[in-house]
């Protein structure tokens, strides 16, 4: 029987961390939930991900407009999570 090499910590949180994104990556919103958080799930009425374009219908149409003035930084984290997500449109 042959044996395994010990790895590096560093070596398996970057294992557990490509895991984790895949995961998340299936789900649209649970990337959008880990961003935002769960009050912002609360107003969110519909999200979906179609060919690079999130599109995040929210109930709030005051949320919405502040949503919309930070865009690019939520853009930015989402993208950290899940680099299929290119562009965010708020309905």
């Amino acid at each position: 029987m042959r044996k395994l090499k010990p790895k590096k910590v560093s070596e398996l949180l970057l294992e557990f961390y490509k895991k984790v994104q895949q995961k998340q990556k299936k789900d649209p919103l649970s990337t959008w939930i880990s961003v935002l958080g769960k009050q912002i799930e609360n107003e969110t009425e519909h999200i979906s991900l179609t060919k690079g374009i999130l599109y995040v219908e929210i109930k709030n149409p005051y949320l919405k407009n502040d949503l919309s003035n930070g865009k690019k930084e939520i853009l930015n984290k989402l993208q950290i999570l899940d680099p299929r997500i290119l562009k965010i449109i708020f309905k």
